[in-house]
């Protein structure tokens, strides 16, 4: 194999000094032989030249590899009240909308369930959003999984920030759907299409006749009694005398005097 002889500046000095260049203008030949000396030596100091180093600085340094870079996963990761208080907010909204049909329905103030309607319904929009994701990584494929993030301060921030909006996004569709509900039960006047008119209605029948259920039962009655035609006041007081309603007029009928 054929070795790649370097030139010197020498070398090309007389190169330059040769009878070639005999009838050329000796003073063009000097500006060029500056010119070739000049790149030659910056091309030779900046290949040829060995490395200086300093000695009173260390080849090596004397701290660990771990410790020269500085990436935070060593800090002391501390919750500030702040982040408590974010954190406490997140689960009394989460647990807000889960249990507020409990005591909604206990103490009267939602006799038809629709809070129980709406967290049904919240609970169905989840189950939509998980089929939907399934079917996009099942479309895309699933994402390349990436190297594990140190907790540091400024994730664990974010996390918090991110649990305190999923709960209060989830405390506002609540609140959305159990709107809708009850705009749509009240929307309708009408006893024979609105639910709350006839939730109503049977709130005050039931009010006034001593027995439990008594608008199913007496519908119930009249049906078996007469199905093929309407009910008259006798049928009615019927079913009623059969449902165990006594009839209080004859006990306290005024006496009349002669």
């Amino acid at each position: 194999m054929a070795t790649k002889k370097s030139t010197s500046v020498g070398e090309i000095d007389e190169s330059l000094s040769s009878a070639r260049f005999a009838d050329v203008n000796p003073g063009i030949v000097e500006i060029t032989r500056q010119e070739v000396q000049a790149a030659v030596k910056v091309v030779h100091e900046a290949y040829c030249a060995r490395p200086t180093y300093s000695s009173s600085t260390p080849l090596l340094s004397s701290k660990p590899a771990d410790e020269d870079v500085d990436t935070g996963s060593n800090q002391p990761v501390t919750a500030t009240p702040w982040m408590v208080c974010k954190a406490v907010l997140a689960m009394l909204s989460l647990f807000a909308w889960m249990g507020a049909m409990a005591p909604l329905m206990g103490l009267g103030v939602d006799p038809l369930a629709f809070s129980m309607l709406a967290f049904f319904l919240v609970l169905a929009l989840i189950y939509f959003v998980a089929i939907f994701a399934c079917i996009q990584v099942r479309i895309a494929g699933k994402p390349k999984k990436t190297d594990p993030i140190p907790l540091t301060q400024e994730i664990r921030r974010q996390r918090v920030n991110g649990l305190l909006a999923m709960s209060l996004s989830f405390l506002g569709i609540y609140i959305m759907f159990y709107g809708i509900i009850w705009g749509w039960a009240v929307i309708f006047a009408n006893p024979q299409t609105g639910v709350w008119p006839v939730y109503k209605v049977s709130k005050a029948l039931q009010a006034k006749i001593n027995a439990e259920n008594a608008l199913p039962r007496l519908a119930a009655c009249l049906q078996d009694a007469i199905p093929e035609r309407n009910a008259t006041i006798a049928d009615i007081s019927t079913c009623l005398t059969a449902m165990g309603i006594e009839k209080e007029y004859e006990k306290h009928a005024p006496t009349v005097l002669v």
